[in-house]
C-alpha cells in the first residue's frame, strides 16, 4: 500500500493533538492536586470549587434555612450509620464548566463517603444554570440509573417550579432510602 503526504500529515496531527491533550490533562491535574486538602477553595477555569462546611452547603442562598438545618441533621445521622455518606452543594452557577465536570471536581476535592470505600453521593444543584446532578463514588451502593430515578421522580418536579428546598429535601430522602437498603 502506498502512503502519501496526506496520511503522514494526519498521523503527525493526531500524535500532536494527543500529546497536547495529555499535557493539558496532566498540567490541570497537577494544579488541582496541589490545592486539595489545603482547606481553601480551589479555582478551576475561573470557577471556585468550595470547601464543604457541613453536609448541606447552600452557597446560592436559595434554600430555606430551616430546610438546610433539617437536611444537615438527616445527612449527619445517615453518615453515622456507616451505610454511605451524602453531601449537598447548591451554587448559583458552574460557570464555564459543565455540571458533569463541576461534579467530578467537587467529588475529587470533597472525598464524600466512608474512607477506603468511596461510597458517597453528592447532589449538586446550580440554580441559575438550572442544572442538577448526583455524583456517585465508585463504591456507591446504588447505580447511576437509580440516582437518575431520584432526579427524575424526586427532584425535577420541584425544580421545574424553582422550589429548590423541596427538590433538595426530596433528593436526599430518595438517596437515603436507596442507600439504606
Amino acid at each position: 500500500m502506498e502512503t502519501n503526504g496526506k496520511y503522514s500529515a494526519f498521523a503527525i496531527m493526531l500524535i500532536f493533538a494527543t500529546i497536547l491533550g495529555l499535557f493539558i490533562l496532566v498540567n490541570g491535574q497537577m494544579q488541582l492536586k496541589g490545592e486539595i486538602g489545603s482547606g481553601q477553595s480551589t479555582e478551576i477555569k475561573g470557577i471556585e470549587i468550595p470547601s464543604p462546611t457541613g453536609f448541606c452547603n447552600d452557597l446560592s442562598g436559595e434554600l430555606d434555612p430551616n430546610i438546610v438545618g433539617v437536611v444537615e441533621n438527616k445527612l449527619k445521622a445517615f453518615s453515622e450509620s456507616k451505610k454511605g455518606e451524602i453531601a449537598v452543594l447548591v451554587v448559583k452557577t458552574t460557570g464555564s464548566m459543565s455540571i458533569e465536570e463541576y461534579g467530578i471536581r467537587v467529588a475529587e476535592k470533597w472525598k464524600v463517603g466512608n474512607e477506603g470505600i468511596d461510597d458517597g453521593a453528592i447532589i449538586i444543584l446550580a440554580t441559575e444554570d438550572r442544572k442538577v446532578r448526583i455524583e456517585l463514588g465508585k463504591g456507591a451502593t446504588i447505580t447511576s440509573a437509580q440516582a437518575g430515578k431520584v432526579l427524575d421522580n424526586e427532584m425535577i418536579p420541584s425544580l421545574k417550579t424553582s422550589d429548590w428546598s423541596t427538590a433538595v429535601d426530596n433528593g436526599v430522602n430518595g438517596l437515603i432510602t436507596l442507600m439504606s437498603k
